[in-house]
């Protein structure tokens, strides 16, 4: 998806100029520019990619920003602050949520992958859209993973059979009450990500039962920035 593209879908949903929707594109298309993904396209179109998706699912102008700025803390060291007060504490919320923390870098990656999607979670419990964006996001790095490397491939692959699309089953039920209005892509994610899968036997295959994510519901109710 160009940013010509972008800017076509957003013009036909004709109501109101989106003007900071408008304004997270071109701050995009700004940090990104020169930087390309291992498929060779160009990083920023990633991100336009899924604001496309949010779009077609009619989502609100607060969550498709989120999702066009949601790769810019750890590619280009955009804050999250920076983006609050440029956007806002909802959008500022979702970016946060989907951001790696650096602080287990030096865990394995399956212990990496599980405090991320734990964190994912967390945040769900008090906005479930953020999940969509991850959903998205993950849906296009399988769309374009033949540049990526094999072990890229199987790590996401379990990621995503393991723990994502349940959490997808979750966000779909809450907030739809089923699969619709975005089945065709989970049934494609899972397809796709089922032809890289291998280890059934991994840590991540126990994601749901690890006794952390018990603590979660004892934890205070995450409300979003702003929120009084």
């Amino acid at each position: 998806m160009t940013k010509e593209g972008l800017i076509r879908l957003l013009s036909s949903r004709g109501s109101g100029n989106h003007a900071d929707l408008r304004e997270a594109i071109e701050l995009a298309d700004t940090r990104l520019r020169g930087r390309n993904r291992c498929s060779g396209e160009p990083a920023v179109e990633h991100s336009y990619e899924i604001a496309s998706m949010l779009l077609q699912i009619c989502q609100c102008d607060e969550v498709v920003i989120a999702g066009v700025l949601h790769d810019l803390p750890e590619d280009t060291g955009l804050l999250i602050s920076a983006i609050e007060k440029q956007f806002g504490p909802t959008v500022a919320f979702l970016v946060d949520g989907l951001t790696h923390e650096p602080d287990f870098g030096e865990s394995d990656w399956e212990e990496q992958s599980f405090w991320h999607f734990f964190k994912l979670w967390y945040y769900a419990r008090a906005d479930p859209r953020i999940l969509l964006i991850k959903l998205f996001d993950r849906l296009h790095y399988f769309r374009t993973r033949r540049a990526m490397s094999k072990n890229s491939r199987q790590r996401h692959a379990q990621e995503t059979i393991d723990v994502l699309l349940p959490m997808a089953g979750w966000i779909c039920g809450s907030m739809y009450g089923g699969l619709e209005p975005v089945r065709s892509w989970i049934e494609e994610l899972q397809r796709l990500a089922g032809d890289d899968y291998q280890d059934e036997s991994g840590s991540l295959a126990a994601f749901f039962s690890r006794p952390e994510l018990k603590t979660i519901s004892r934890m205070p109710r995450l409300g979003k920035a702003g929120d009084g």
